[in-house]
């Protein structure tokens, strides 16, 4: 009796999964993106910082095909999802190669310029600004874009 019972339990249970399973968000929710970017723009503060700490250049790495964002501080990782669109903008200093760009930030603050621009599939973009005189990195969200 008791195993007949436990049996019941669990297909009620897998019918129950069965039913919520395709109502679950499976794309990167606006929410996500703007925490993701704000993510990466603490990257590459952090490196900004560090340049002028250790009186060097510290680069942050991107690699568009990969979707992925690197530190040159402590080497701290930010991977994005297949859904999100990420489009670089920069100059020929950042540009490593075809789909590599690395902004590297002096010590006084001057870097190579750069604008990431993140995208959901709800077409939401939050873009990343990286002021080539100053360094300042800035952040706009919640721009409605091309998806």
């Amino acid at each position: 009796m008791i195993l007949l019972d436990m049996v019941l339990a669990v297909a009620v249970l897998l019918l129950m999964v069965r039913i919520v399973w395709p109502i679950l968000p499976t794309s990167t929710s606006p929410a996500r993106l703007a925490a993701w970017t704000h993510e990466i723009a603490a990257l590459i503060e952090e490196d900004r910082v560090s340049a002028a700490r250790v009186g060097r250049v510290v680069a942050t790495r991107i690699d568009v095909r990969d979707k992925r964002f690197v530190g040159g501080t402590r080497g701290g990782v930010v991977k994005l999802p297949r859904d999100v669109t990420l489009d670089v903008a920069t100059t020929a200093d950042c540009t490593v190669d075809g789909d590599r760009f690395a902004v590297g930030f002096a010590p006084d603050g001057r870097s190579c310029g750069l604008v990431v621009t993140l995208r959901a599939p709800a077409g939401v973009a939050n873009r990343i600004s990286v002021n080539w005189l100053t360094g300042l990195v800035e952040v706009t969200g919640g721009v409605r874009g091309r998806g």
